[in-house]
């Protein structure tokens, strides 16, 4: 550690949080009060800040409900390369299963499984089909 640390007060945005960790290429940021440390904030926790937002989404469906909004928006989507992705949810969190072409396409269907009013979390398990060719 260094003699003077990054760190950041109580009252910091994520912004100023996300900031400093940028600038210093660092992915745990003390937060000190008074010379006190009193928690640290993590890049993982900056980046679920940013997908998420800092107010809890509720259950707004249900989970059947939730996973026939995420099989209506794929069939929808040219550009998914087959419908071997599946979704099930459990409690308002989407699990997705299943192959795609590219890590596009991956990203795409996870994109989409967040934006589906009620999706309190999306579990991805969705594989690419070239990235498990090489595994084999």
């Amino acid at each position: 550690m260094t003699s003077a640390p990054a760190s950041i007060e109580p009252d910091a945005s994520v912004g100023a949080a996300a900031a400093l960790m940028n600038a210093h290429d660092i992915s745990l940021l003390p937060v000190v009060e008074a010379s006190v440390l009193v928690g640290v904030v993590t890049r993982a926790a900056v980046i679920n800040e940013a997908a998420w937002g800092s107010e809890p989404r509720e259950q707004a469906v249900s989970d059947d409900q939730l996973v026939q909004e995420m099989h209506e928006r794929m069939e929808q989507e040219p550009w998914l390369s087959g419908r071997s992705v599946h979704a099930r949810a459990d409690h308002g969190i989407l699990e997705l299963q299943g192959l795609v072409d590219s890590q596009a396409e991956r990203a795409g269907v996870v994109a989409m499984a967040r934006a589906i009013p009620g999706c309190t979390r999306v579990e991805d398990h969705v594989l690419v089909r070239a990235e498990v060719l090489r595994r084999s």
